[in-house]
């Protein structure tokens, strides 16, 4: 056995290195710590300092949207707060945008090395070396980020996407327990270490944030924990990308994916295993092949492996002409494609909350979704409800939804008034400054 232990050793050495030549990264880069005095020269306009680590986070959906807009709205709401958010090249680049607040402060870590984190987490995947796995993404791919014992409050807005310890006062956001909970599809590789990542934010922090009841009282169901240290705080953000936009901008981008209004059914979301486009696809081929329509089906969000395997799945259901994917868009296109479908449908598999049915119930369509976890909560009576595990109950919702006229007007008028519930901004960020400043009198 030491011998083998010998060879793994050496072999992951000769990778590591390898993997430091190609990403062109000095090795002493490896070893350097970014170190963060968040006290040191601190202006004293500024009463406290907080710190939100948002060096991993590169996804462009719900959470982001979500972090973007409560560090705009807390950093309104305390112009005194000094507020550091710790970026990386692998952070998403809109959140550069939020220093446009006097009191946000970008402070850039280096870190990341994708070409050396491939090479070695497909190594370490034959095996099963979790611990490996987490000390090896703490300590090779992220220099570590030491931050002082003088801050105030270390906000983690998603604890999967945070690996930055932090001595003091430290709040999670758990949006969901996808990568704790038996779901018919995880979101691969990382399913153990994102796992550990909230088990261990669950044990240790001094406050845990849920987006739904669902989440909460998952997270009671499964720790020991007082029900006082779980906070739910609904996504209260209907209304942000819904405007006025001129009728030829809208054909123009109607134009742009070719398809008509009424014509589609549309799916809002990126890429995930748990978010069930496999399924989706192929019952919609069905719809098609049952009822003859002419419908067509887009599927709007970014696709980090790729789009090629769906599209693969859209040609050997002879369906390639009929299905749209538009990857990333803007939200101007978001809205203009939510105004002009005829349905919206919401397969996942598991959701912690499943902010684009609020913003399909606003735009005024209406609404099909699954029956799991959190989406009947979300929802409420303005949806027409699937098992996403069967193919027919969901080419049945699909063919209700599109040729039920009095269904339809009925939805549109539930779900504007669900979408009311979920509309109240300033209430959400009340709740967040509420939280914080608790957290901080401790």
């Amino acid at each position: 056995m030491l011998w083998i232990a010998v060879v793994l050793a050496f072999a992951i050495a000769c990778l590591f290195l390898l993997g430091v030549l190609l990403s062109n990264a000095k090795l002493a880069d490896i070893f350097t710590s970014t170190r963060i005095e968040t006290l040191k020269n601190r202006p004293p306009e500024f009463t406290r300092d907080i710190v939100i680590d948002l060096s991993f986070n590169r996804s462009r959906g719900g959470v982001k949207t979500l972090t973007e807009n409560i560090i705009a709205g807390i950093a309104q709401k305390r112009p005194t707060w000094r507020i550091l958010l710790i970026l990386s090249d692998y952070s998403d680049r809109d959140y550069h945008k939020l220093d446009r607040f006097q009191n946000v402060k970008l402070i850039k870590a280096k870190m990341q090395y994708d070409f050396l984190k491939n090479i070695i987490f497909s190594t370490l995947n034959l095996f099963t070396f979790d611990t490996l796995r987490w000390l090896f993404d703490q300590i090779i791919f992220f220099n570590e980020i030491v931050v002082d014992d003088k801050c105030d409050l270390y906000w983690k807005n998603d604890c999967t996407s945070s690996l930055l310890e932090f001595p003091h006062h430290k709040i999670s956001t758990i949006h969901d327990m996808v990568y704790l909970d038996d779901t018919p599809c995880k979101r691969g590789r990382f399913t153990k270490l994102f796992g550990n990542a909230i088990i261990k934010s669950i044990r240790n922090d001094d406050q845990i944030i849920t987006v739904s009841n669902f989440s909460q009282k998952r997270i009671l169901d499964e720790f020991n924990i007082p029900e006082s240290r779980v906070k739910m705080i609904h996504i209260k953000l209907a209304k942000r990308i819904h405007k006025s936009i001129p009728k030829k901008q809208q054909a123009e981008t109607l134009g742009k994916y070719r398809i008509g209004k009424d014509k589609y059914l549309l799916f809002i979301s990126a890429f995930w295993g748990n978010k069930n486009h496999h399924g989706l696809i192929q019952a919609f081929a069905k719809f098609l092949e049952r009822t003859g329509s002419a419908m067509k089906l887009v599927l709007a969000g970014s696709c980090p492996t790729g789009c090629d395997k769906f599209r693969k799945i859209a040609a050997l259901n002879k369906i390639e002409d009929k299905v749209i994917f538009t990857d990333y868009i803007s939200n101007d296109d978001l809205h203009i494609l939510l105004s002009n479908a005829c349905a919206f449908i919401y397969p996942s598999f598991y959701e912690g909350f499943g902010m684009p049915i609020i913003e399909a119930m606003e735009a005024g369509i209406p609404v099909t979704c699954s029956n799991c976890a959190s989406l009947p909560e979300i929802a409420g009576d303005a949806a027409v409800f699937f098992d996403p595990l069967s193919q027919e109950e969901m080419i049945r919702a699909m063919i209700k939804i599109t040729s039920d006229n009095q269904l339809r007007k009925r939805l549109k008028l539930l779900g504007l008034k669900q979408a009311e519930k979920f509309s109240d901004t300033k209430f959400m960020i009340d709740e967040y400054v509420r939280i914080f400043e608790a957290t901080m009198k401790k």
